[in-house]
């Protein structure tokens, strides 16, 4: 698949004249919970020639490729991902700290990763995590049979916040790495899901656990709180334009 992958890679700059910069895996493959059917969501972040970028028609600043043998490209150029930094836009933050890593310019992840720590705006990445704990609850929880994906996605999206409102950093992108604070019988619960997880399939379902249910429940509205008690904060923009100007100078 590695092979595959790459060779994806290379035929997207060759064929439409890119440079990328950053590729990475997304979602439950990164996270540690992928099931058996789980598709391969690569993510990238990438530049055009320097002429590209003063057109009167600008090309877009988005790439979506239609899956096709398990893999689910998708990519952002450097402008809008710079722009979405700036905003600490959760996705965008996750990618650059995948640990599944297909292609990379290290200077470039080393001043993205800094850009994204220095520059975090609290409030705005743990409402991020928030919104998606609340977004798999009303879609997936509140099922007479939710399935282990909108447990544990609306699990991970609530330790996440938890810790952006703790440590004030980043969280871990693997979801083992943010289990520790977790009571005793609340890890037992989740370890007993992950070990069903391994042989699930997407739309599978363990049936209703009552203590994640409560744990998800009890959270959110802390959560809330919390959020609404950080005062907003306006993002630095020279940093990140000046991060865009150096590295938009590719020659064409």
């Amino acid at each position: 698949m590695m092979e595959q992958i790459q060779t994806l890679l290379n035929e997207l700059e060759e064929n439409r004249g890119l440079d990328i910069l950053y590729a990475c895996e997304s979602g439950s493959r990164a996270w540690g919970f992928a099931s058996p059917d789980s598709d391969y969501d690569i993510r990238f972040l990438y530049r055009r020639p320097i002429k590209e970028c003063y057109l009167v028609t600008a090309p877009s600043d988005t790439i979506e490729i239609p899956i096709k043998d398990d893999l689910d490209p998708g990519g952002w150029e450097l402008r809008k991902a710079l722009g979405l930094l700036a905003k600490s836009n959760g996705a965008l933050i996750e990618w650059l700290h995948s640990p599944i890593v297909y292609r990379t310019n290290d200077a470039f992840l080393g001043e993205m990763r800094d850009l994204a720590t220095q520059h975090l705006c609290r409030r705005g990445l743990a409402n991020h995590y928030r919104g998606m704990a609340h977004q798999s609850v009303e879609t997936g929880l509140k099922k007479n049979a939710p399935t282990g994906k909108a447990y544990l996605y609306a699990l991970r999206a609530t330790l996440c916040a938890r810790h952006v409102l703790k440590m004030g950093t980043p969280p871990p992108v693997v979801f083992d790495d943010l289990l520790h604070d977790l009571e005793i019988e609340h890890r037992q619960a989740v370890d007993e899901l992950l070990e069903w997880k391994k042989n699930a399939g997407e739309k599978d379902s363990p049936g209703r656990i009552p203590l994640l249910d409560r744990f998800v429940t009890e959270s959110l509205a802390d959560l809330g709180k919390a959020c609404e008690a950080l005062p907003p904060k306006s993002p630095a923009k020279d940093p990140f334009n000046d991060m865009l100007h150096r590295w938009t100078l590719w020659p064409s």
